[in-house]
């Protein structure tokens, strides 16, 4: 695993790589890959690790299911784009603030990039995400097997880059 760095710094494909390692680690563990090693250590359910770990990630994270309905969200998702947990979990991504996220861009990605590539990082999509009004967000994703009988979940972090955008595009005093 990548030597942990300050939060602040790490991208996004840096924390998914941190999750999918903790995630195989935790599957490992309750698989048995940990037992007898030392009765002291505790093996954690894949659940509570995984919500953990949601809750810790300062940037807006979704776990979708193989229909794109969200399983489950963090704080950060939920405070960025203003909704409520119970409009949000078990319904399909493209259903939020309604249907403001049915973008074509959005709908190309999960429905056709990642079913093909397995993961893709900071993919680019420019789209009106109601209350927020235009936005420009960075999507980095990754397609996560379950265990055999279970059907892959999709890992979504995603990234405000819209003030960035817009620092990027002033023009500075030599321009002018």
């Amino acid at each position: 695993m990548p030597s942990p760095e300050p939060e602040s710094i790490r991208t996004d494909a840096q924390l998914l790589t941190e999750l999918t390692f903790l995630r195989e680690k935790v599957e490992d563990g309750a698989k048995g890959g940990l037992a007898g090693k030392n009765d002291r250590e505790i093996v954690y359910e894949p659940s509570v690790l995984t919500q953990a770990i949601l809750e810790i990630v300062r940037q807006p994270v979704l776990i979708l299911d193989a229909k794109l309905c969200i399983q489950a969200a963090n704080r950060s998702f939920y405070r960025a784009f203003d909704v409520a947990k119970e409009e949000a979990e078990n319904r399909c991504i493209y259903d939020l603030a309604n249907g403001r996220w049915g973008s074509a861009q959005l709908r190309r990605l999960l429905e056709e990039i990642i079913p093909r590539a397995g993961r893709f990082d900071d993919f680019q999509v420019e789209h009106e995400f109601a209350p927020n009004g235009m936005r420009i967000l960075l999507f980095t994703a990754r397609r996560l097997q379950q265990s055999i009988g279970r059907p892959a979940l999709i890992l979504l972090a995603i990234q405000d880059v819209t003030a960035q955008k817009a620092v990027d595009t002033e023009p500075t005093a030599n321009d002018r």
